[in-house]
């Protein structure tokens, strides 16, 4: 990453978070043409986030920073590639060609949410950067523009402009928002491991008759908790457990401590619960990190976050 100081015009700087996401329901439809699977999934944003500040500079380039946040868990920033292989580059490239601007912006990305992890960082990372250099080189483009640049930089993309909840069809860029229900909160528990989703993917078995999900959004509508636990599906999580043996032993401590109803989100390898109260979400964490301390196996790291009840917005001052 490019770390060095650039010469820079009188402009404000503009921040956001990028929220990382969990999948509530990922039923897996069938291999496409194009290689992708067809999917059909409700995702939701929560409190979980990276930062992303960007300032005008003087040349018309765009150069990127990647630091790593306090509470960021100790991962590998070198895991990310080079700056022209980070998604926020490429999205503030993909910008600057899709409208021909020609301004420049000195960006910075801190890094909170882990990597390969099933939470989406990387895309909503991308959106988030879609959305500050909006703004910030004044380009007043419409959501419908900024999502159809989203498509074409990842599956997930889209959904972190048009969250922060969702079903997403398609690959998942098919983005249809959905309103926003009671809040929550979510015991996230992260390995200290990169899963690869390609990986877990050649392990899916498409089933014969998909499930539907429609219910789930019944029951957090209802504020149902209980059922709505009983109602989380993620078809990737057996695959994910045939393409990673680690996570069975995550898997296994949460069922022995009263956590079966814990998923993975995505292709993982972050698992997750559902509560209605912080409290309940925090002594769980210290139960399964109880339980699990007698396996020895991957470290995981446990964090409590909230639904978001809307996407975020860029804070800060033009010129």
């Amino acid at each position: 990453m490019n770390t060095g100081q650039h010469n820079r015009i009188d402009s404000g700087v503009l921040r956001i978070a990028a929220p990382a996401k969990v999948n509530l329901f990922l039923e897996v439809l069938g291999r496409r043409d194009d290689g992708f699977h067809e999917i059909e999934t409700l995702m939701v944003q929560v409190g979980l986030c990276d930062t992303i500040s960007a300032e005008e500079t003087a040349s018309a380039q765009v150069h990127l920073e990647v630091i790593q946040g306090g509470d960021s868990g100790g991962f590998a920033l070198e895991l990310l590639g080079s700056e022209q292989n980070n998604l926020v580059w490429r999205a503030a490239e993909s910008l600057r060609q899709h409208t021909k601007c020609p301004r420049g912006a000195r960006i910075v990305l801190q890094k909170r949410i882990p990597i390969g992890a099933g939470l989406g960082g990387g895309s909503s990372d991308a959106a988030a950067t879609l959305r500050l250099l909006n703004e910030l080189w004044r380009l007043a483009l419409p959501l419908s523009e900024l999502t159809a640049v989203a498509a074409g930089l990842g599956s997930d993309v889209p959904f972190f402009l048009n969250g922060p909840v969702a079903w997403c069809r398609g690959r998942g860029e098919l983005v249809e928002p959905v309103s926003v229900m009671f809040p929550c909160w979510f015991l996230l528990l992260s390995p200290a491991m990169l899963v690869s989703t390609a990986r877990v993917y050649q392990h899916v078995c498409v089933p014969e008759q998909p499930r539907c999900g429609s219910e789930l959004v019944v029951h957090w509508r209802e504020k149902n908790v209980e059922a709505l636990r009983l109602a989380l599906f993620n078809r990737l999580e057996e695959a994910a457990l045939e393409a990673y043996p680690q996570l069975r032993a995550i898997r296994e401590t949460l069922d022995a401590c009263g956590l079966s109803h814990a998923q993975l989100s995505g292709s993982g390898g972050t698992f997750f619960a559902v509560f209605a109260v912080a409290e309940e979400a925090y002594q769980a964490a210290a139960d399964f990190q109880r339980h699990y301390a007698s396996h020895g196996g991957v470290p995981v790291r446990t964090i409590v976050v909230p639904s978001l009840l809307s996407a975020p917005t860029p804070e800060g001052k033009l010129p």
